[in-house]
């Protein structure tokens, strides 16, 4: 039997990156669910749920590569004897725990974008949220927020000037950050080697909906 990661579909590109240099024996598959699902916790978790659960008795090792974005999350995982990456959001996956813990005691009110999220923000923001219809909606959820991070993981430079309109739009100053993906990369190495049987996988990747 193989291994397997469940992951949000906004850390496609990176987790991809994280197992390109395993064998090809070695890599996990990998399901990847909507980003856009991080709007409705509940149904992030059921959905969470129902996968790990039609996992048994297929899958050896099962990964879950989320933040606390999904109600009970640790609860779900544990009861399927899965394992969740450690980090309390992406944005701690990526730059690391304790830096994420201090950039938000420096600025509560922050507001980070990574790569997907910039790339998609209409689809995954704006439009679910209704926030040019309903311009007091965005102006409510967004009063408390002082500051935009956009995380740079791949460091290409290439979406800076969407960054900057994004920062625009909500009317907050601008901060880039090219972090990289080396943090995430090893938080993904290091709960592979936990799973301490690591069979042959035909190292396939399923995607059950477009982001």
């Amino acid at each position: 039997m193989s291994n397997i990661i469940v992951a949000c579909g906004t850390l496609k590109i990176p987790l991809e990156k994280a197992i390109e240099a395993l064998h090809e024996d070695e890599r996990p598959d990998i399901i990847y669910l909507p980003a856009i699902m991080h709007l409705y916790p509940d149904k992030l978790s059921a959905a969470i749920n129902g996968l790990l659960a039609s996992f048994k008795g297929i899958y050896s090792g099962i990964i879950v590569v989320y933040g606390k974005c999904a109600y009970r999350i640790d609860e779900i995982v544990n009861q399927h004897g899965a394992i969740r990456v450690p980090g309390e959001l992406c944005y701690a996956m990526y730059v690391g725990e304790d830096i994420y813990r201090e950039m938000l005691k420096k600025v509560p009110g922050t507001y980070f974008l990574t790569d997907d999220v910039c790339r998609n923000f209409n689809k995954l923001v704006v439009e679910p949220l209704d926030w040019k219809e309903r311009p007091r909606i965005k102006e409510m959820m967004l009063r408390n927020y002082q500051r935009v991070v956009y995380l740079d993981v791949m460091e290409d430079n290439s979406l800076d000037k969407k960054a900057r309109e994004i920062a625009d739009f909500l009317n907050l100053p601008l901060e880039i950050q090219r972090i990289g993906s080396k943090n995430f990369e090893t938080l993904i190495r290091q709960t592979l080697k936990e799973i301490k049987q690591f069979p042959k996988s035909n190292g396939g990747k399923l995607c059950l909906t477009e982001k």
